[in-house]
């Protein structure tokens, strides 16, 4: 099942993200089997990561969860919240699926 997983950062920009940043990239490579979608989250300067997405396919929510809480961010504190939903793809590339 796809899941939707939004991270939004406590503080954006934060020198503790750039402290953890090859962990976490380290983390989202070993879990490749289970990406659909992986992207920071932007300011509106296009530059400033206020969070991260994920799009995951995981059997469950728990599992999602997991995903979620072993993230070196989540463990760093830089996430102030982590929110995850069920996601049904309909649109991709301009074309119903």
């Amino acid at each position: 099942m796809l899941f939707v997983v939004v991270c939004r950062d406590s503080e954006p920009g934060s020198a503790r993200r750039q402290e953890a940043l090859s962990a976490h990239r380290d983390y989202v490579d070993s879990q490749r089997e289970h990406l659909v979608i992986s992207s920071p989250l932007l300011d509106s300067d296009g530059e400033t990561r206020r969070g991260q997405l994920f799009v995951v396919d995981f059997p469950d929510r728990a599992a999602a969860r997991a995903f979620a809480n072993a993230d070196p961010f989540v463990r760093a504190g830089i996430f102030d919240s982590v929110d995850i939903n069920g996601f049904r793809l309909v649109f991709q590339d301009g074309q119903r699926v």
